[in-house]
């Protein structure tokens, strides 16, 4: 993933290591992970939360969110399409069905034209072609919605 390819809005990954102190030394002992929306973008930098110096990132250090047949049908996409080897998807914009052909294939990435595509990358093609942008409000992690 670039840094030119999101923007703001765009739902990313972070990971968080969790750490337990002991005596001796210091052990990770499980990563949190979280699904948040990207609040700025600065070179290198992804920001989630422009008032806090830990609610940024390097933009090695955040992730791209994979789709899923469950996020796509939580961002309001159809199944277009479906047989034994995988699905294709699509959306509406107004009463039209805009048929992109987001494909998911039995257990593999979901693609775009034959390119590997993430959440970001739907929510930036929706924006494209529909001018609006994608609702993700059923995705972003429940510790962000709190906020």
């Amino acid at each position: 993933m670039e840094i030119n390819e999101l923007r703001t809005g765009n739902l990313l990954l972070r990971k968080t290591a969790i750490i337990l102190e002991g005596l001796f030394e210091k052990n990770i002992s499980s990563v949190a992970e979280e699904i948040i929306p990207v609040a700025g973008i600065l070179e290198n930098t992804v920001f989630f939360d422009i008032s806090d110096i830990n609610g940024r990132r390097s933009i090695e250090d955040v992730y791209p969110v994979p789709l899923t047949e469950e996020i796509l049908m939580k961002c309001g996409l159809y199944e277009y399409y479906g047989n034994e080897a995988g699905k294709i998807y699509s959306f509406m914009a107004g009463n039209e069905l805009i048929s992109p052909g987001i494909m998911i294939k039995n257990g593999e990435p979901a693609t775009f034209r034959n390119r590997k595509i993430y959440l970001h990358d739907l929510q930036n093609l929706h924006f494209t072609i529909t001018g609006k942008e994608l609702d993700v409000s059923q995705i972003i992690s429940d510790k962000c919605k709190k906020s």
